[in-house]
């Protein structure tokens, strides 16, 4: 009876929780990009972006992998590699975001899977070879200027559009990622997510860019310009600027 009662208990607590492990695709009203949560039963989650690159080809993008903790309906969420904190609430299927990705605040959960599910590390060697590459590439520029404009990368999955007034925006083929303001520090770029409140980095090297980490990306992808006049009018961004530890200049 009384182990009866403590499973009970567990069942309560579970059912309370809202929110449970396994696959939850979310649906972000993209016709080119899918988009999957995984909990993990060890406290670990990540969210993944897929796309059809080729016609036999599907890229993932990791946008953010670490711990969680849930308390009801929210997800606190903390980024291991980029080391930030957000959270997500999951009511009637419905996420609602707090501080995090603005991109997911409202859609739906389309399928749950009751499964369970492995989060994977990015690879040292990986992400040895990719510090190496961006150290190479930072430490061979010399104040570089900024050309505003838009930048896409190689396999032309993301586009970055960096404005002559100090905002930016940051896609996934038809998904807005990330969107802010901007300042140059020395020869790098600095990207502020006004929702995350997050800084990602960008080195600059005249007209090309290389990541030095953004929302789906460790570091390593490089940029080229591929268009300078930009209509400001797409760019309904409204943030303040803000003052950077060692100075940031604008173009």
């Amino acid at each position: 009876m009384k182990y009866i009662f403590i499973l009970f208990l567990l069942i309560i607590g579970f059912e309370n929780k809202k929110i449970n492990i396994g696959k939850y695709q979310i649906d972000i009203n993209s016709k080119q990009v899918d988009c999957e949560l995984k909990i993990s039963s060890d406290s670990t989650y990540e969210i993944q972006l897929c796309y059809q690159a080729t016609e036999d080809i599907v890229n993932c993008a990791t946008l953010s992998f670490g711990h969680y903790s849930i308390a009801n309906e929210s997800l606190h969420l903390h980024d291991d590699f980029y080391n930030y904190d957000w959270e997500i609430s999951l009511i009637d299927k419905v996420i609602s975001v707090g501080r995090g990705y603005a991109f997911l605040n409202g859609k739906t959960i389309m399928k749950y899977q009751n499964e369970i599910v492995e989060v994977l590390l990015p690879n040292d060697n990986y992400l040895a070879r990719t510090r190496a590459q961006i150290d190479m590439f930072v430490t061979r520029q010399n104040n570089p200027q900024l050309v505003a404009g838009q930048y896409e990368d190689q396999n032309h999955g993301y586009l970055l559009r960096i404005d002559d007034i100090g905002r930016y925006q940051l896609h996934l083929k038809d998904v807005l990622l990330s969107k802010g303001d901007w300042c140059q520090q020395d020869s790098v770029l600095i990207l502020h997510d006004i929702q995350l409140n997050y800084d990602f980095k960008i080195a600059i090297e005249n007209e090309s860019l290389l990541s030095l980490g953004i929302p789906g990306e460790f570091g390593g992808t490089k940029f080229t310009l591929t268009k300078t006049k930009l209509n400001n009018s797409n760019h309904e961004v409204k943030t303040t600027p803000r003052n950077h530890r060692g100075g940031c200049s604008r173009i």
